[in-house]
């Protein structure tokens, strides 16, 4: 019912048990390790502090219910019955079509999921929303770049190439963005 208490934190199948449909658990996992990750590393750093490791929960719960219940969905999508798809006959050629068809649409919709792995937002209140407007919609199957504070900063390839993300370096980065900043 928590993903921690005191100086005990929890990640990963520990904080939020996922069905193996689709690899959610493992990626949902990684990213628990780490939002984590920094945070303890900030905060043996001397800079991090309670609100910060605090925030492991509050940014990452969501992510996990919503990924759980995509793993779940996927699991659903299997409970179906056949009973003639191996009968040589006319009702037997068009079960092997639905089903067919059926294993298709599940796979893309399994393994074509960019907005899961990359679309999630944290909603934290390390920082606000002023002007930013509208948040984007959760979409798990489509991945839609923004700068919408809490979401992935988005690519650009430039002209030579490399990543916009590339000119972040290796620490943290602070954008503000518009007329104003």
């Amino acid at each position: 019912d928590r993903y921690g208490q005191g100086r005990v934190l929890i990640a990963g199948d520990c904080a939020h048990l996922n069905g193996p449909e689709g690899g959610y658990g493992m990626n949902t996992g990684m990213g628990d390790a780490m939002d984590l990750g920094w945070k303890l590393w900030a905060d043996h750093a001397g800079w991090g502090g309670e609100s910060l490791i605090a925030s492991y929960e509050t940014e990452r719960r969501p992510i996990a219910l919503r990924n759980v219940a995509e793993a779940t969905k996927n699991l659903r999508n299997h409970e179906f019955s056949y009973p003639d798809i191996l009968s040589d006959t006319p009702d037997g050629e068009i079960q092997r079509q639905e089903c067919g068809a059926r294993i298709e649409s599940d796979g893309k919709r399994r393994h074509g999921h960019n907005g899961l792995a990359l679309g999630f937002r944290y909603d934290s209140l390390l920082y606000r929303h002023s002007n930013e407007g509208e948040p984007p919609v959760d979409d798990t199957a489509n991945f839609a770049p923004t700068s919408f504070p809490g979401c992935r900063a988005p690519h650009h390839a430039l002209e030579d190439g490399t990543s916009l993300l590339d000119l972040f370096g290796d620490g943290f980065v602070l954008l503000r963005l518009g007329p104003d900043a």
